[in-house]
């Protein structure tokens, strides 16, 4: 071991000046270069001619060849006294280290653990990064790093400690240490003063600092750096950066992680190679396919790999789960309810999810896919033809065949081999030692156990759920019992399974041998349970399987400790999950045993009754506990209601739908129109629950902008109601905003004071507050505030009584209306604490109308950036929902900030928003169609009425999406001219400036 400045090197070290522990350097200069350059490349050899080349780049020796054996030589004498030599093949020389370590491979092995590791893992990533940094004394090779020979290995090196600190800063910067980061980060941004990376680090830092301020500066000074040095703009990543920082949305130094990816918690062994490759492969406009058997890990992989993506995609990681598709048509419904896209009218589902994710920066993994292969590849192809900056990741047992799809064969772990020659601790060794401990299972790391251990793993094939799965059992059976039960395993699955591919018959007895060591109890409720999709409760459990909850809760337990359960966190309880490969093995096993109908029946009448009390604890101040319970199990809800209409028991999918009704109504859950429209498909006469379904059915045509079918379900409910159906509140709520969308006002508060009159007569408070909120809100849009005022008051008091968070938030947003014209800095206060109220149960249509009104609200009394990031965040939402009436509404709302703040060439721009928004459907509101008839109005004064005429011509010749494409265009554009500056003064200098 050798000391230099402060590092102690062990081996051969190049991250500096060279060293060699328990040697001194040779003193000829050629002979420290050859060394370097062995070093540089171990454990690879350098030609001959590659070393003479570097060695003598200008004069060589008339026998260059024999100089070099004798520059050998003398490097062997000197290095005698070490374990390191030098041999010599036919492909040249190379360095023999003799068990002694380079400090570079070092660094490269901490390296690729920290990549390997879960982004969240934020103190073991930190401390790898740490250890890996410590080992660099200076620059790479000393004062030879400039030689042609290795040049370009210094430079790498350089570039591979940047980044590894880089990500270090990252990491302090999620974990909080700001104080005394902060001189670091400084002195490296300025040090690379183009390097977007660095400076976006140091303005995190800054903020998170307490000096908003200061951060939002410094990015004004690294773009104005990069349009000067380099004459291009900054990337995306310093916009989004800069309009996070201006709306006050970074909580930590970590940057914000969209999309719905979960990570494991337990460890991830034995990929972290797989992980860097794929890693590299993944590219925008292109689909990565993992490919391998059944239970190889590409799951795994693909999640460890878009985990270590998400902070790289502005608009999310997606995981959108095939497994459970059974029609290859259906896989466009999964990925839009994966994303949260609803379809529009006029358009195909698969053309509304790619206009809306037309310039998406996404990573979206297609899980499972062999089952439905030639229409998963259809639609990888439409995505990637209409959305060329989203990221594909599909795993499938083959390639999708499409044009440019770029494939990772996922093999097995590595095992050891019969002759020992690859050593018992392989990755798979490594995988079954940690699951085993993790079980409990005490095991010495003694030699018989090793081979005991790798002899498993050879016979499971290196197959991680096979070996996870054999691990598991450790705490109950000796190793040598196991490897005997594996044999007899083996010869039973093959018998009569013969044309099965032989990984999947390793994999299919694994699983197998696993369900046959339970005690008939456990295997029954094994059976039981894969009725479940996306995970259960013990409550469900019981309820599915008939046991009492205490019974069921220790046969779970008994099933995560085989690892035929994972345990997770729902809403209020721990919720349990199957692997899918175990699932549809429970599957197969529960159709053999006959119960299928009879567990799916169950299923059906627990999710029922879920349904069922959801509907009533959502309509209190338990809201937000009910909201949860259903939003866990929306997967469930799906399958009950699906098994509903294929038992023909309609009775209970009418249920299941008008139960949901309170949920799907305030969070935007659009689907369930779609299953009250195949409800009512199968209805032979009038049901009681008719004119809910009908009502569904209605709201979610008129949010696609269909109003000649919303208003045909409106009526033919109210003429269900007359037939025997139950009456439902929410039919003139259909027909109100119907008419309010297309333009009549009046004929919508008509429907509202109808509706108005049956809710007090029907004496349900909680109905009677939302149409009272609903009603007040349309009549400060009718400009009639006095009637407004008394229903919002009246409004307000009823639900503080009932305690819905919903109910309040929609009274609110009432009174935020009623004020808006007289008392404007009172509106935005109103509409914003109903925003943050509806915020907590989910109630996103309230949020979005709330921040959608702000948007106006803000550009005409307050700061109007911040009336543009709301815009911009709303406009994005209801698009993304596939609610393009509001997404109008919004477009125009920010007309007026976007004028304020627009430089005059882009004011043509605002015309052509105004014609472009004012002559499709959108909620008609005289306050704020005369605030933006205003500044149109002085913008046409300016520009004169030529120009004026020729906007609105250009105007009237676009389709929706051109008209939300300039849209999104100058609300960026807007937001570029303010990041960085002081807000502007409001246009009331005697008004308060809220900030939301």
């Amino acid at each position: 071991m050798r000391s230099v400045g402060a590092v102690e090197v062990k081996g051969i070290g190049v991250l500096g000046p060279l060293v060699v522990a328990g040697a001194d350097l040779p003193a000829a200069r050629q002979q420290r270069l050859l060394l370097v350059a062995l070093a540089a490349v171990a454990p690879k050899r350098l030609g001959s001619d590659v070393l003479i080349e570097g060695i003598w780049p200008d004069a060589r020796p008339a026998d260059p060849r024999k100089a070099l054996q004798v520059l050998v030589a003398r490097l062997r004498r000197a290095l005698a006294a070490t374990a390191v030599d030098v041999s010599r093949t036919n492909d040249g020389y190379g360095l023999e280290t003799g068990g002694v370590g380079l400090d570079r491979a070092e660094f490269d092995r901490l390296c690729t653990d920290e990549r390997a590791l879960p982004t969240v893992a934020l103190q073991e990533r930190r401390r790898l990064l740490t250890e890996a940094l410590g080992l660099w004394r200076g620059e790479p090779f000393g004062e030879l790093g400039d030689q042609p020979l290795v040049a370009d290995i210094a430079n790498r090196l350089r570039l591979d400690r940047d980044e590894a600190t880089g990500r270090l800063h990252e990491v302090r910067l999620a974990l909080g240490e700001l104080g005394g980061l902060l001189p670091e980060l400084t002195a490296w941004a300025q040090a690379r003063p183009v390097d977007e990376a660095a400076w976006c680090r140091l303005a995190l830092g800054l903020h998170g600092n307490g000096r908003p301020t200061e951060a939002l500066r410094t990015l004004h000074v690294h773009r104005r750096t990069v349009r000067e040095t380099a004459g291009v703009e900054p990337s995306r990543a310093v916009a989004e950066l800069e309009a996070r920082l201006l709306a006050d949305d970074v909580h930590s130094g970590a940057k914000g992680v969209g999309g719905n990816l979960r990570v494991p918690t337990r460890s991830f062994l034995g990929r972290a190679g797989d992980v860097r490759a794929v890693q590299r492969q993944l590219a925008a406009g292109a689909v990565t396919c993992l490919t391998g058997t059944g239970g190889i890990g590409k799951t795994m992989l693909a999640i460890q790999v878009a985990a270590g993506r998400r902070q790289h995609h502005r608009d999310g990681v997606w995981m959108c789960e095939l497994a459970d598709i059974e029609a290859g048509e259906s896989i466009v419904d999964a990925l839009a309810g994966t994303l949260g896209v609803h379809q529009q009218r006029g358009l195909t589902l698969i053309e509304t999810l790619t206009s809306a994710y037309a310039d998406a920066d996404a990573l979206i993994v297609l899980d499972n896919c062999e089952h439905v292969r030639a229409s998963a590849a259809a639609v990888a192809a439409e995505l990637l033809r209409r959305c060329p900056t989203i990221t594909l990741l599909a795993t499938s047992r083959e390639p999708l065949g499409i044009a440019g799809e770029r494939v990772h064969q996922v093999g097995p772990m590595v095992v050891p081999d019969h002759t020992g020659e690859l050593g018992r601790r392989t990755t798979a060794v490594e995988l079954f030692l940690e699951r085993a401990r993790e079980a409990g299972g005490v095991l010495e790391a003694d030699d018989p156990t090793l081979a005991s251990v790798a002899e498993i793993c050879r016979r499971l094939d290196g197959v991680p759920l096979a070996i996870e799965l054999a691990a598991a059992r450790t705490r109950a059976m000796a190793l040598t019992e196991m490897t005997t039960r594996l044999d007899e395993r083996f010869r039973i699955l093959v018998h009569g399974q013969t044309d099965r591919p032989l990984r999947q018959q390793t994999l299919w007895n694994a699983v197998d041998w696993s369900y046959q060591l339970l005690d008939p109890s456990d295997q029954e409720l094994f059976r039981q349970l894969s009725v479940f999709l996306g995970g259960f409760t013990i409550e469900a459990a019981a309820a599915v399987s008939g046991r009492s909850e205490v019974d069921v809760e220790d046969s779970v337990w008994s099933l995560v400790d085989r690892s035929l359960l994972t345990a997770g966190t729902g809403t209020e309880r721990t919720r349990y999950q199957m692997l899918e490969t175990l699932r549809q093995f429970g599957q197969h096993r529960l159709l053999e045993s006959g119960m299928a109908e009879q567990v799916r029946s169950a299923h059906l009448d627990y999710f029922v009754r879920l349904a069922e009390l959801a509907r009533d604890g959502i309509r209190g101040p338990d809201e937000q506990r009910h909201v949860g319970r259903v939003r866990d199990d929306l997967a469930n809800l799906r399958a009950a209601h699906q098994h509903a209409l294929s038992s023909d028991r309609i009775d209970l999918a009418a249920h299941v739908v008008t139960a949901l009704h309170g949920y799907a109504e305030w969070r935007q859950f659009f689907e369930l129109g779609t299953w009250a429209i195949a409800t009512l498909a199968r209805l032979a006469s009038v049901d009681i629950h008719t004119p809910t379904l009908h009502a569904i059915a209605g709201w979610s045509r008129c949010i696609a902008g269909d109003f000649d079918a919303a208003i045909h379900h409106a009526h033919q409910g109210l003429e269900a109601e007359h037939h025997g159906g139950i009456e439902c509140g929410w039919l003139h709520d259909v027909l109100a905003h119907s008419a309010y969308f297309q333009g009549d006002v009046e004929q919508g508060l008509e429907h509202g004071e109808s509706e108005l009159a049956r809710a007090r007569a029907h004496g349900d408070p909680y109905r009677l507050a939302y149409v009272l909120a609903d009603s007040g809100t349309h009549a400060a849009i009718a400009g009639r505030i006095e009637l407004a005022g008394a229903r919002a008051a009246e409004a307000l008091t009823l639900a503080a009584q009932i305690g819905s968070p919903s109910a309040i938030s929609m009274a609110q947003l009432a009174q935020g209306f009623v004020l808006r014209a007289d008392e404007p800095v009172a509106a935005i206060q109103w509409l914003q604490r109903a925003a943050r109220l509806a915020d907590t149960v989910d109630s996103a249509w309230t949020a979005s109308v709330c921040r959608g009104e702000l948007a106006l609200l803000l550009a005409l009394h307050g700061d109007p950036a911040d009336a543009l990031e709301l815009g911009l965040a709303q406009f994005l939402g209801f698009r993304r929902a596939g609610d393009d009436l509001r997404a109008r509404g919004v477009l125009r709302m920010a007309i007026p900030a976007l004028h304020r703040k627009l430089p005059a060439e882009h004011w043509v721009d605002l015309v052509v928003l105004d014609v472009g928004t004012g002559d499709r459907p959108h909620m008609r509101e005289p306050f704020n169609d005369r605030a933006v008839a205003d500044v149109v109005a002085r913008i046409t004064g300016t520009i004169g009425p030529a120009m004026s005429r020729q906007a609105a011509d250009r105007a009237r010749a676009m389709d929706d999406t051109e008209v939300f494409d300039l849209g999104l265009r100058v609300l960026r554009r807007a937001l570029e001219e303010v990041r960085g500056e002081r807000p502007d003064p409001p246009p009331n200098s005697g008004t308060a400036r809220p900030r939301p």
